[in-house]
C-alpha cells in the first residue's frame, strides 16, 4: 500500500492527507491498519502456546531511510536515523516481554544480494549469525527460507495437558505431582519425545528446586528449570532430562 511514494502509516505520521491515485492506493484494510492508524498484529495472544517469528527478507541494502525527523518509541525514542540502527533496536524491543503485547517475538533475516553486509543483518537477527541468510540466486533463496522455517520447527515445542496423579489412600484428593508430556517438532518423521514431571504449587507450576517453571515470556518451560530426574537445567529441551534421563540412568 503506497501512495506518492509513502506507505499509508508513512502518510499518517507526516500528516498528509489520504488522497492517492487509482494505481496508488492507501493500505486502508482494517485487518492491516486500524481505526487509529496502528498496525495490527496477527498475533493470537488467546493461543501462546505457539511461539511468535518475524522473517525480514531484503533485496538490498538500505540506502536512505528518507523519512521526517520523528522519535520513533521502538528505536529508544532518540530519533535514530541509521536504518540498521533501527532495525536492531525494534528487534531487540520486539523479543522482550515488555513489548506492548507481553510476549517476545524473534526475528530472524533472509538477504538477497547483499553483498558484504551480512553482519550488519546478524546484528538485527534474534540469534545472529544462526538466524541470518543470504542468497545470490533462486535455487540459494529457496533453500534459505527452508533453513529459517527449519529454526522456526525447532524453537516451537508441543505437550500434551498435564497429568495429576491420584492418592491411592484417598480418591478424593490428589497429589502435587504434574507430569507433561512434550514433543519436540523436526523436520524429519521422527520426533524427540519425553516425560517431565513438575509440581503444582498453588496457582504455579514448579521445578524440583521449588522455582516458577514458566516463562511468562514465552508460556513454555524456563530454560533454567530443573525437573526430577535430571543431573541438571533442561528447560524445554525434549531432548534432555525426564524420564528419558532417568530410564538412562537404569532408574
Amino acid at each position: 500500500g503506497w501512495c506518492w511514494g509513502y506507505t499509508y502509516q508513512e502518510y499518517k505520521l507526516i500528516g498528509q492527507t489520504e488522497e492517492c491515485e487509482i494505481n496508488n492506493v492507501c493500505l486502508r484494510s482494517q485487518d492491516i491498519v486500524g481505526a487509529d492508524g496502528r498496525y495490527v498484529s496477527p498475533i493470537n495472544l488467546e493461543n501462546q502456546c505457539e511461539s511468535n517469528h518475524i522473517v525480514i527478507f531484503t533485496d538490498g541494502d538500505p540506502n536512505d531511510i528518507n523519512l521526517p525527523d520523528h522519535n520513533f518509541s521502538a528505536c529508544g525514542g532518540s530519533g535514530k536515523s541509521d536504518s540498521y540502527d533501527c532495525q536492531v533496536a525494534i528487534s531487540q524491543y520486539l523479543n522482550s516481554e515488555s513489548n506492548y503485547i507481553g510476549r517476545s517475538i524473534k526475528t530472524y533475516n533472509v538477504g538477497l544480494f547483499m553483498g558484504d553486509n551480512r553482519s550488519e543483518m546478524e546484528k538485527v537477527s534474534t540469534d545472529g549469525e544462526k538466524g541470518t541468510y543470504t542468497a545470490e540466486t533462486s535455487e540459494a533463496l529457496a533453500n534459505a527460507f527452508l533453513k529459517v522455517f527449519d529454526l522456526i520447527d525447532e524453537d516451537s515445542r508441543s505437550l500434551s495437558a498435564p497429568g495429576v496423579a491420584v492418592n491411592q489412600l484417598n480418591r478424593f484428593e490428589h497429589l502435587d505431582q504434574l507430569y507433561y508430556a512434550v514433543i519436540q517438532p523436526a523436520s524429519s518423521s521422527f520426533w524427540e519425545g519425553n516425560l517431565k514431571r513438575y509440581r503444582l504449587s498453588g496457582d504455579n507450576v514448579t521445578d524440583v528446586s521449588g522455582n516458577n517453571a514458566i516463562d511468562a515470556e514465552t508460556g513454555y518451560f524456563k530454560e533454567t528449570a530443573e525437573i526430577w530426574w535430571s543431573e541438571e537445567a533442561d528447560g524445554p529441551d525434549a531432548t534432555r532430562g525426564g524420564a528419558r534421563q532417568a530410564n538412562d540412568d537404569g532408574h
